[in-house]
């Protein structure tokens, strides 16, 4: 890097592209770097019982997510080898993934009333799979604009997310807001609202100030602020609904621990699971947030739909050690 001799992880990894023999090179690299990003640093914090707690900050980000400080919990990457350090608390427990599917892009749709996606995904259609077909693209593109669109992403922004040429990013841009003109039409009115007043709130009256001029990236917040702040308050409640659960003897899984629209249950007893799951599942379909929306979105319902895993966690070998299994399950609305 910079005409100097670099071998950091990011430069392995771009070499190991080019040249297999720099590949075991680069997975060692990496595993220092959790060594001492992660593993290290929770040996000292960790607990006499041998649980590691973070700490929730409430107010700790502006769209209302929780914060998870030392140590922070929410970037241990979900497919990487430090998921492994992870179990059950109870001999024949395991742990339960939860997470809200396509939560965000429901929202919105719901926000800006685009009736013609939301027919898509209350129909339990591949949402992704359709765009792809009316637009004659492949799946991961239409998956790509799905996600991005909704709030307005700029063709700059497309190209460099995606690594698109600059021609097709403004083709999929234009062709997906004719498809769907409920969202550019929210756009523009939000884009209207921050210049006039210099705030925008969500359906459940979480307020965000943008009156910055100076401020760059204002509009786009205002864009994201009321599908990224509505999710939180959607996932809030259903833990409070899953707490409530297990207090009332309807749900035995503890939840353990919270990643945006992730939620994660730990079940005393793995012959459960599967009951669990759907209970789990049912109970975050169906949150009750009806009596604290705004009177002016009273009519609003949301789409909602989620998916639960079971995580296996880990097994030992002939010799005793401690190696990574993962099977998992799905119940999806």
């Amino acid at each position: 890097k910079g005409n100097k001799p670099a071998c950091d992880e990011e430069t392995l990894v771009e070499l190991a592209r080019q040249n297999e023999q720099i590949a075991p090179l680069a997975e060692w690299r990496k595993s220092l770097g959790l060594q001492s990003r992660l593993y290290r640093p929770w040996l000292k914090i960790s607990e006499p019982d041998g649980f590691l707690r973070t700490h929730y900050v409430l107010a700790g980000t502006v769209t209302g997510r929780l914060a998870s400080r030392s140590p922070n919990l929410q970037n241990v990457d979900k497919k990487g080898k430090a998921k492994a350090a992870f179990k059950s608390r109870y001999p024949n427990g395991c742990l339960l993934n939860a997470d809200y599917d396509q939560h965000e892009l429901r929202i919105m749709a719901t926000v800006v009333d685009e009736k013609k996606l939301l027919k898509v995904l209350t129909s339990g259609v591949d949402v992704h799979q359709f765009v792809a077909d009316e637009m004659k693209i492949p799946r991961d593109q239409a998956k790509s604009c799905n996600f991005s669109l909704i709030y307005g992403i700029s063709v700059y922004g497309l190209v460099q997310r995606n690594g698109w040429d600059e021609d097709t990013a403004a083709r999929l841009r234009s062709g997906w807001f004719e498809r769907y003109p409920a969202f550019p039409e929210f756009h523009k009115a939000t884009r209207r609202k921050v210049v006039k007043e210099g705030w925008v709130t969500t359906p459940f009256g979480w307020v965000r100030h943008l009156n910055d001029p100076s401020n760059a990236k204002r509009f786009r917040q205002a864009f994201n602020h009321p599908g990224q702040s509505t999710a939180v308050v959607l996932c809030f409640l259903a833990m409070l609904e899953l707490e409530q659960a297990r207090i009332e003897g309807k749900l035995q899984s503890l939840v353990i621990h919270h990643v945006h629209d992730s939620i994660v249950l730990d079940c005393p007893d793995r012959r459960l699971a599967w009951q669990e799951c759907e209970i789990v599942q049912k109970i975050m379909v169906n949150v009750k947030y009806k009596h604290l929306l705004l009177p002016e979105f009273s009519g609003m319902r949301f789409p909602l739909a989620a998916k639960v895993e079971i995580v296996e966690q880990r097994k030992e070998d002939k010799n005793g050690k401690s190696k990574s299994k993962s099977k998992s399950g799905k119940r999806k609305s």
